[in-house]
């Protein structure tokens, strides 16, 4: 794992970066940015959708417990 891609840098065959919230394995010694179309670099992990903001609710009637597990 090699971080974040950065074009000055030199890759080996093997080397994994991240580069547009996705993850790419180096196919052979490059420095080209990874991205579709692009044989030196294979997409391992695709960047996945962003979600929805979490929403936090208050209580109406004040704070609540969970029943105990039996």
């Amino acid at each position: 794992d090699q971080g974040v891609y950065k074009a000055e840098r030199n890759y080996v065959r093997g080397d994994g970066v991240t580069w547009g919230g996705s993850y790419w394995i180096a196919q052979g010694d490059t420095n080209e940015k990874p991205g579709d179309g692009v044989k030196s670099w294979r997409l391992a992990v695709k960047r996945g959708q962003d979600g929805n903001p979490v929403v936090r609710a208050k209580p109406k009637d004040g704070p609540f417990k969970l029943p105990r597990a039996e």
